[in-house]
């Protein structure tokens, strides 16, 4: 989940559970600047690996020096824990968890099969109901449910499609223990499941139709990037699925407005 996605997320959580005060915005901010720090060490331990599959990379390509880019993900890191520590006590230490296994993921956990996977696509849920936590709401949960379930075939599909790099730096990502074709297909599956997942809130009555007109873009998203999947083009199904997470945002806001004018 990007900088702005993931603003657009804790802002759409709180607002679909009525929280939209102040503490709401900073919570977002909050965010925004421990998952910018993240990215940040992220890209500097990658930087060997993305030297084979992501070279234009500002580390990767020796613009940035990796000692400045990590006084760079300090400095958003402290930022980002002061602003939740802003909001509340709670938001200080979920920001501060979730910024422990940020670097976790960076030098550890994203080199075992699954385990990255499955915790990045963990932290995209709770970024949705980040803002409102002291007034999580059903509506909130399905949310934060229906991020998950994009986010872990995409984090699969991504691994497809750097699995050079990462053999390259001795990585065991799921497509190198298990191979590209098993990868693929079960990120495949996992596609299909999320189209299933996106529209349960609206089968239940939780969801409105203006929330399904949009989601229905991230369904068929879904579809799409799972049948590029069985046919083995993980790249080309990661990049459907950024949309598809972008789409599933907007048609959460669009059920937010709806509430607002109805």
């Amino acid at each position: 989940m990007n900088v702005a996605m993931v603003i657009l997320a804790v802002v759409v959580g709180g607002m679909l559970c009525k929280n939209a005060d102040s503490d709401l915005y900073l919570s977002a901010v909050s965010a925004a600047l421990v998952l910018s720090a993240g990215n940040v060490i992220n890209d500097v331990a990658d930087r060997d690996a993305d030297k084979v599959s992501h070279p234009e990379r500002p580390i990767a390509s020796g613009k940035i020096f990796s000692k400045s880019a990590l006084w760079i993900a300090v400095i958003l890191f402290v930022v980002g824990l002061f602003f939740a520590c802003a909001v509340s006590f709670v938001h200080f230490i979920i920001a501060a968890v979730a910024a422990v296994i940020l670097v976790a993921y960076s030098f550890c956990l994203s080199k075992i099969a699954l385990v990255g996977n499955i915790v990045i696509s963990l932290l995209a849920g709770v970024a949705v109901i980040y803002g409102t936590v002291f007034h999580i709401c059903e509506e909130g949960i399905f949310a934060a449910v229906i991020a998950f379930s994009i986010h872990l075939p995409r984090e699969i599909f991504k691994d497809i499609q750097d699995i050079d790099g990462d053999r390259a730096v001795g990585r065991r990502t799921l497509p190198i223990v298990w191979g590209v074709k098993q990868a693929s297909v079960l990120a495949a599956v996992l596609s299909i499941i999320a189209m299933v997942v996106i529209e349960i809130p609206y089968v239940l009555g939780i969801f409105s139709l203006y929330y399904n007109s949009v989601a229905s873009i991230s369904f068929i998203l879904c579809g799409i990037a799972a049948v590029f999947g069985f046919r083995g083009f993980g790249g080309t199904s990661q990049k459907i699925l950024k949309f598809a997470i972008a789409a599933g945002i907007f048609a959460l806001f669009a059920e937010v407005v709806s509430r607002m004018l109805l």
